[in-house]
């Protein structure tokens, strides 16, 4: 999937940056996804302390 999409790119130079953007999101949803998790998990340790 990746590659077709960077196919896709390099042969349709105006879809490059929307290509960016939408990988640079995605990453940025993951890695807000991954800190959310940790502060969760975080809290719940918390809570078993009490």
């Amino acid at each position: 999937m990746r590659e077709a999409a960077f196919e896709l790119a390099l042969a349709r130079p105006d879809f490059a940056p929307s290509l960016a953007e939408r990988l640079g999101a995605a990453a940025r949803a993951t890695i807000a996804g991954i800190a959310h998790a940790r502060h969760a998990a975080a809290d719940l340790a918390r809570l078993r302390e009490m």
